[in-house]
């Protein structure tokens, strides 16, 4: 029999010295006996396990005072003390809203006593009396896991409180529902951007979710990822589909009566156990960005179209000398395509390269490089005198990316001064000159009437009349240019019939 109770007391103080062992920081833990030896008895068998530390006092009313200045990681209290019980102390303790575990240690062992205890939020109740050994192992064990247990509790009430802190102030507008698609959670970016509070649709069914986006309750995206089956509709634009995640982009949707576009993403929601619990869905409003993404491209299919529609051929150098970028008369220049040209260096394309590369090297280094004669040499092997005229072009950033060459045709003569080009030199001066005019002339009335043409479809009103003046005015301007155009062939065709080398008076 003793070895029985000795293996029994052993093993209870095992499990306990197990218990404690878990027990990360120590235990403080306070006691309520009206019986100052029994209190003292308690503290030495409590005390015995590492990290437990025991306050005690003789009264409800001397707790209270405790309680207010010491956060006890457990009370141990008496039921029958005079002044106020043990329960009457545990009312007093709920009342103040302190969760602290409770556990009654009573010599009484009346059923209803235990039963008003648990109703009142005893966590458990323990009746003195029996081997002390095994009493207070009882008792110890008792207070561990109930303290284990409430630690638990309380870090995952803060987890869950943190999570939904963090839920509550994502940036984009975010709502949650379960696998019966009832919403769960409605975020404040999303009340902001619906209108809709939390509290009207939280715990709502049957696609009410989707009514402050498309007017109608049908699915959405959380739907579609809960139910992988389903076929995606064609008004979502499909950008990603992987396991647990699905993000599109939609232009079907509406918010406040106004037409928008919506990105959307959609992942599933998992328990501490791995199975899924529902579906959460993120909601950004993109539609400035698409309506200035479509600008930018309307602005540089407008830009490109311009460079196409250049009469002179037009090259884009790159810092490394190489050609980035071609217009349809360089390929009728050179012969080659423009994906043959891409890539290549810009001074191969020369009869004389290193004359070129200097000119480029001018223009890299900022200097004007205009009025230079080279010679290109096309895909047959011909050569044709083109003059060379380079600028910097830098991005956004201010940073250079390259040289925006043209290369004009010169104005066709048959005289014989020394600087000619055709005989491989300049041109003479006055002719020279007066096709760069014209020709740069052009050049920028078209480009500003083509920027006209571009504002006055985005504008109207005192505004529209304006810009409508403004086209007018520069298509005035491109026809004399057109007319000093013909001005000047009408002289080229007077000299070659006369064969004279003078300029026009």
């Amino acid at each position: 029999m003793i070895s029985l109770n000795s293996g029994v007391i052993r093993a209870e103080k095992n499990q306990m010295t197990r218990l404690y062992h878990t027990m990360e920081p120590a235990m403080h833990i306070l006691h309520v006996d009206d019986e100052p030896l029994f209190l003292e008895l308690t503290k030495i068998y409590l005390e015995r396990n590492a990290g437990v530390k025991v306050t005690h006092c003789t009264s409800a009313a001397e707790a209270l005072d405790l309680v207010e200045s010491i956060e006890f990681d457990a009370i141990i209290s008496d039921y029958e003390m005079p002044g106020m019980n043990g329960l009457e102390f545990l009312f007093e303790l709920r009342s103040a809203d302190i969760t602290t575990p409770f556990i009654i240690f009573t010599g009484r062992g009346r059923q209803d006593v235990v039963i008003e205890a648990l109703n009142k939020g005893a966590d458990l109740y323990i009746q003195k009396g029996g081997d002390a050994r095994s009493q207070f192992a009882e008792l110890g064990n008792a207070v561990a896991r109930a303290v284990l247990k409430y630690r638990f509790e309380t870090e995952t009430h803060e987890s869950k409180r943190r999570i939904a802190d963090i839920f509550h102030h994502l940036p984009d507008a975010t709502f949650a529902i379960d696998c019966s698609g009832r919403v769960i959670a409605w975020n404040r970016a999303m009340e902001k951007m619906t209108g809709v509070k939390a509290g009207t649709i939280i715990g709502t069914g049957d696609h009410a979710y989707s009514v402050p986006f498309y007017g109608v309750a049908e699915p959405t995206l959380v739907d579609y990822i809960l139910h992988p089956d389903e076929e995606i509709p064609l008004s979502y634009l499909l950008l990603r589909k992987d396991q647990g995640e699905i993000i599109v982009e939609t232009e079907k949707a509406t918010l406040r009566g106004e037409s928008v576009v919506l990105w959307a993403k959609a992942t599933l929601l998992y328990d501490t156990n791995g199975e899924i619990t529902g579906a959460i869905e993120s909601v950004r409003d993109i539609t400035a960005q698409k309506k200035a993404e479509k600008a930018l491209m309307a602005a540089d299919e407008y830009r490109r179209t311009l460079i196409e529609a250049h009469i002179d051929p037009l090259v884009t150098i790159a810092a490394d000398g190489r050609i980035e970028d071609v217009n349809a008369a360089t390929e009728i220049l050179t012969g080659r395509t423009r994906d043959d040209l891409i890539g290549t260096g810009f001074c191969s394309l020369f009869t004389d390269p290193v004359s070129a590369e200097e000119i480029c090297r001018r223009a890299f280094s900022g200097e004007t490089a205009r009025e230079h004669p080279l010679h290109v040499r096309n895909a047959d092997g011909e050569t044709q005198l083109v003059i060379f005229y380079g600028t910097l072009y830098r991005g956004k950033d201010d940073v250079v990316r390259g040289v925006f060459a043209e290369l004009h045709e010169p104005v066709p003569c048959s005289c014989s001064k020394e600087r000619c080009a055709c005989s491989g030199a300049n041109q003479s001066a006055s002719t020279l000159h007066l096709d760069i005019i014209t020709h740069d002339l052009g050049n920028a009335l078209s480009t500003a009437a083509g920027y006209a043409d571009l504002l006055n479809g985005m504008v109207d009103g005192e505004a529209g009349r304006i810009a409508d003046a403004i086209t007018l005015t520069l298509g005035r301007g491109q026809e004399v240019i057109r007319r000093m155009k013909n001005v000047t062939e009408v002289w080229d065709d007077q000299k070659r019939q006369r064969g004279s080398p003078d300029d026009p008076a």
